[in-house]
């Protein structure tokens, strides 16, 4: 008597092997999906890091062109001699050597606040005469005589009154004319003694 239960399907092996195949493919395409999304985020972190640096570098170049453009004047260190904004008169030298005619030295002159200046000399004590004019500068003199004491004046503006700076200007005196000076004088007092006797 034939039985009543249905024969159960059998599988082939080809059938195995074929939905294994399948379950591989699937899992293959998973790991594509997740490669390839991988892939895509590192690209874009390239990207923004790429866009990142440019816009810096713009920047710095706009930065840089722009600081050419201004004009930065230089920094001006006062005359460590002399305080900012004082007045000025030297003479180099002010004790002239000994020279056979006429000595030399340099003036040099500033009013200190930029305003207009004059220079006056006077020769043994008498009158003032102009000697130059002007804010500041620097002027050689070269009539220094051997008798002489010269006596330049630094005045502010042009009226003559305000007196800002002064200096004395002699040439030097060597020991053979102090000592001959010397031997006169008092070759002089002994003739004087023996006239009164």
């Amino acid at each position: 008597r034939p039985s009543d239960r249905k024969p159960k399907p059998r599988i082939s092996i080809e059938s195995e092997t074929a939905v294994t195949s399948l379950g591989a493919q699937n899992q293959n395409g998973a790991r594509r999906k997740e490669l390839f999304s991988a892939a895509r985020r590192a690209i874009a972190t390239v990207r923004a890091r790429a866009a990142i640096r440019l816009a810096a570098s713009l920047l710095v170049a706009v930065t840089l062109i722009g600081c050419g453009s201004r004009e930065v004047e230089p920094r001006r260190e006062p005359d460590r001699g002399t305080p900012a904004g004082a007045p000025l008169l030297k003479a180099e030298p002010n004790l002239v050597p000994k020279a056979n005619k006429m000595g030399k030295t340099t003036i040099t002159w500033n009013t200190g606040d930029g305003s207009w200046g004059q220079v006056y000399v006077s020769e043994n004590g008498g009158m003032e005469k102009l000697f130059m004019q002007e804010r500041s500068g620097s002027k050689e003199v070269a009539w220094i005589g051997k008798k002489g004491t010269y006596e330049f004046r630094l005045y502010a503006g042009s009226d003559h009154e305000r007196l800002l700076a002064s200096v004395t200007v002699t040439m030097e005196k060597c020991l053979a004319d102090k000592s001959l000076s010397h031997h006169r004088h008092r070759l002089g007092t002994s003739f004087n003694r023996n006239d009164r006797t």
